[in-house]
């Protein structure tokens, strides 16, 4: 949820059966309280960060979250071209998490398409949010094709 005290509306969220909330690192200036209270509502809690947000930031916060997102275009519409220094973000975050011995996931929005696929989930993302890709044309032929990739893809790099 990228809005201003997003921890007004935890009940809400939770009442219409969510299961994981997340709030933008950026838009919560108590993020441990935030993530506390989802906590406590019953939901796990995920954090994302924009693209100039460094990955330093989710050091203190890293042990007590469900996964990261992180956007790979700057929030605001769809169909935008992945930023390519990204990558190392989402590598950056991938290091953080297996330095802590977590089981965090890493989620990765924006630009997502048949390229960058590859280079992602290389990166260390292991969940994708592929909006343009996937909702033009054929949304069950697209959903499936990214299906097959990211199988493909997966069994490739592991």
């Amino acid at each position: 949820m990228m809005i201003v005290q997003p921890e007004k509306f935890i009940p809400e969220v939770k009442a219409l059966g969510a299961r994981i909330m997340n709030v933008h690192y950026e838009a919560c200036p108590h993020l441990h309280r935030v993530v506390q209270q989802i906590r406590e509502a019953g939901m796990l809690p995920a954090v994302t960060i924009n693209p100039a947000t460094p990955v330093a930031m989710l050091r203190d916060i890293i042990n007590d979250v469900y996964m990261v997102l992180v956007m790979s275009v700057n929030p605001g519409f769809g169909g935008q071209k992945y930023m390519e220094e990204c990558t190392e973000k989402i590598r950056e975050v991938r290091e953080l998490i297996e330095a802590e011995d977590l089981d965090v996931d890493v989620q990765v929005d924006g630009g997502i398409n048949d390229e960058t696929m590859e280079t992602v989930l290389t990166a260390g993302a292991n969940l994708l949010v592929a909006g343009s890709y996937v909702f033009k044309d054929d949304l069950a032929k697209n959903v499936k094709h990214a299906r097959e990739r990211m199988d493909e893809i997966i069994r490739r790099i592991d």
